[in-house]
């Protein structure tokens, strides 16, 4: 709820994990927060969208499919838990090369720092032993994970 106007309602697991405006994404939790442009019409099974950041092109399943117009700038939220980090160059749905910034050790998890040309990502892994910064990566963006979210 913000200004007496409720945002979202559901399921918390729903909530955290498929926040619809920007203000739940933002409250519940770390996001990546990435500034996109969509691409593809409102017939194309996976909408497709630019970053604003380092060019890349990213696939997502919207459920509704005229939310943002073509050409029109839109943010995109993934959880740090979702963000998929490999070292191999196999062709993923949303894979981009990256190098690894920073790795902070916080017990069960270690937040890794990642720069995907410009496109900076963090994603929480629980074995991050092998990582060091510098290293090149592939990050995944699953796209049953990334929502959509509206404009403010």
């Amino acid at each position: 709820m913000v200004g007496g106007r409720i945002l979202q309602t559901g399921r918390p697991r729903d909530l955290y994990e498929h926040p619809v405006e920007f203000s739940v994404a933002r409250f519940l939790g770390r996001n990546n927060l990435i500034r996109v442009v969509r691409l593809s019409s409102s017939k194309a099974e996976l909408a497709e969208f630019k970053t604003l950041d380092g060019g890349h092109t990213i696939r997502v399943r919207i459920d509704d499919k005229t939310l943002v117009p073509l050409n029109q700038p839109c943010i995109l939220a993934i959880r740090p838990e979702h963000i998929l980090v490999r070292n191999t160059d196999e062709k993923l749905e949303n894979a981009m090369p990256a190098t690894v910034r920073e790795i902070d050790f916080a017990g069960a998890t270690s937040s890794i720092k990642l720069d995907a040309n410009g496109l900076l990502l963090e994603a929480l892994a629980v074995d991050a032993d092998g990582l060091a910064a510098g290293d090149q990566r592939t990050v995944v963006l699953p796209p049953e994970r990334i929502s959509l979210l509206k404009n403010e």
